[in-house]
């Protein structure tokens, strides 16, 4: 119901996605195809909470990614470095490592459909 009253220039997004695809057993996660049936546009993947607090790893922000953009759905993509990293300067070697899974485990055409959240 909320889509519909929004304007059609206004996206709805979610805040993660599980790594699994289709429907399931996932208990406080969202899926792919459960998003989609709620109108949901984007997804955010790899955000650094999900990163460091839930342990979410570079290849399973990168399956997450590959199954929201293999469901329809576009892909905010979260990069970027801890403090320590930034001051060891190795922020482009953290974000290159982060970006790798994603650019092994995606099509060409898909990332017509990522943003890049530094």
């Amino acid at each position: 119901a909320t889509k519909e009253a929004l304007t059609k220039d206004v996206l709805i997004g979610a805040q993660n996605i599980h790594s699994h695809e289709g429907f399931g057993a996932f208990t406080g996660e969202h899926s792919a195809a459960m998003l989609k049936d709620f109108g949901v546009d984007w997804v955010i993947v790899g955000h650094s909470e999900r990163r460091h607090i839930f342990g979410d790893s570079l290849d399973t922000c990168a399956a997450k990614a590959k199954v929201a953009l293999d469901a329809g759905l576009s892909v905010v993509f979260c990069v970027g470095e801890q403090l320590e990293e930034q001051e060891a300067g190795k922020t482009m070697e953290v974000v290159e490592g982060q970006l790798k899974p994603l650019a092994d485990a995606i099509s060409s055409e898909q990332w017509g459909r990522v943003v890049i959240a530094y």
